[in-house]
């Protein structure tokens, strides 16, 4: 078939085959490349000069523990929730939220793996033992719905 054929009255010519990159254009496509993979290296060695290795912050030797002579806040992803429940119990993760002891960490590490709490237990005077409960009744619940949707 002819291309006059293929096309709708009024509508613009398709494009052909491109024509074939001449020096110039390849040259310039890879100094491109080159400034954006120098830009790339650049930005990760800052991140690893500001933050250390991926290693370092993936394995940290005490997640909870609060460095010397400052209140460290807590990682609020350093406790996996819904696996530490799995693996270890209501138990285990009673055990592993007991060391922390601010409410505020309690509530601000529960918000950040989208664990509900009661609107009672989010006012600042709550008590950490009732967080605590709350956030492992929770879990508890999440993991029974998760099952129960699982069929």
């Amino acid at each position: 078939m002819s291309r006059d054929v293929l096309e709708r009255p009024g509508s613009r010519p398709r494009p052909g085959p491109r024509a074939p990159a001449d020096a110039r254009s390849l040259s310039h496509t890879a100094g491109r490349c080159a400034r954006r993979h120098a830009h790339h290296q650049s930005r990760v060695a800052v991140e690893v000069a500001n933050h250390g290795t991926s290693r370092e912050r993936a394995a940290p030797s005490d997640p909870v523990a609060p460095a010397t002579g400052q209140t460290a806040l807590v990682d609020p992803y350093a406790i996996g929730l819904v696996p530490t429940f799995e693996r270890e119990g209501a138990n285990g993760l009673m055990r592993k939220l007991a060391a922390i002891a601010s409410p505020d960490e309690l509530r601000r590490m529960a918000r950040a793996q989208h664990v509900a709490l009661p609107p009672d237990l989010r006012r600042p005077e709550a008590e950490p033992d009732a967080i605590r409960a709350a956030i492992v009744a929770a879990v508890e619940k999440r993991i029974t719905n998760r099952r129960a949707a699982a069929g």
